[in-house]
Parts: C-alpha cells; sequence; structure tokens
C-alpha cells in the first residue's frame, strides 16, 4: 500500500531515487564522526549519568566499539573508569550482562541481546533504565557520586556470553520475562 500510493508517485514523478539521500549520507561514514569523543567528554562534565548500553549479539552497533569509545574518552574520571572491574550486571539474581563504571559513566554490554536491547532483555533494559535515572530526584538533579571505586582486576570482559544459534520467536515467556 505505501510503495503504490506514496513511494511509487514520489520516485516516479518527482525524478528522485530512494538513494538520493541515502548513499550520499552512507558515504560520509559515521555520521557522529568526527565529534562523539568530544561530545561524550562535554556531557561528562555535567552531574548527569552517561550510560552507553549494548547487546552482545549487535551487528549494527557492535559492543567491541562501543567499549573501544567508552575507553577513549578523557574525562575527570577516565583513569578510573578504564581501571574499574566489569561487574556482573543482575536483576533478582539473574545475570543479564556486565557493566564497567565510574562515578558517572558506565558502560554495559547486555548478553543474548541484539540492537534493540529493550526488545531482546526487557528486563534488564528497564533495570538499566532505573539505574541511569537513579541521580534525579523528584524532577531534581542530584550530585552523582561514584559508585564504584578503582579495582585491581583487569578492565576486560569475561566472554562473548552468546548462544550458536539464537531464534527470538521460539523463546518461550519464561526465557523473556527472566
Amino acid at each position: 500500500m505505501c510503495g503504490d500510493n506514496v513511494e511509487g508517485p514520489y520516485y516516479q514523478f518527482g525524478s528522485r531515487g530512494m538513494y538520493d539521500i541515502r548513499h550520499p549520507y552512507k558515504q560520509t561514514g559515521d555520521f557522529v564522526w568526527p565529534n562523539f569523543i568530544e561530545d561524550l567528554e562535554e556531557i561528562l562534565r555535567l552531574p548527569v549519568h552517561v550510560s552507553r548500553i549494548y547487546g552482545n549479539a549487535d551487528y549494527i552497533c557492535n559492543w567491541v566499539g562501543g567499549q573501544a569509545i567508552s575507553l577513549a574518552v578523557n574525562y575527570t574520571h577516565a583513569v578510573q573508569f578504564r581501571t574499574a572491574a566489569y561487574r556482573p550486571m543482575t536483576v533478582d539474581g539473574l545475570e543479564y550482562g556486565e557493566t564497567q563504571e565510574y562515578g558517572n559513566f558506565s558502560f554495559t554490554r547486555v548478553y543474548q541481546a541484539g540492537h534493540e536491547v529493550p526488545y531482546y532483555r526487557p528486563i534488564a533494559a528497564l533495570q538499566l533504565f532505573n539505574r541511569s535515572t537513579a541521580p534525579y530526584s523528584g524532577g531534581i538533579l542530584q550530585r552523582v557520586q561514584p559508585r564504584f571505586g578503582p579495582d585491581i582486576a583487569p578492565a576486560r570482559p569475561r566472554g562473548l556470553h552468546t548462544r550458536s544459534h539464537l531464534c527470538h520467536y521460539s523463546l518461550g515467556l519464561s526465557e523473556i520475562f527472566r
């Protein structure tokens, strides 16, 4: 319906193609480049919590690249963040991923999650959202205090935690809502 009634006439009578905008845009590379790290550094100077959340099965926004960006950011607590150990991210005793965190900055890798973490792991996503907004109370911004101190353990993820085959349509409710 949309293709016949909207896209078809647009392309046919508008002398346009679907790649007129998309192709040149994609040729520029990452749309946030070259300022993304500088933007993060500026935000981290504010008293807000910055949470970077990645699914370990995400092929669109790869967690390895997300981790590299997190480690490259220079801000007040960058050294402490880089040396902070990964800790299990759990909800009701179940481990959903692991988090590297110091002060107002965290990087979380959620196991068995693709590009849209809330779709694959809604319970974990809700917990991460609640943790990210915890510095707010009654709409008033509270000062963010470091949650973890520097740790002796190396800041390195423990493993991939992906199954060889995962079809989200075959999951039962107990798997989805655990």
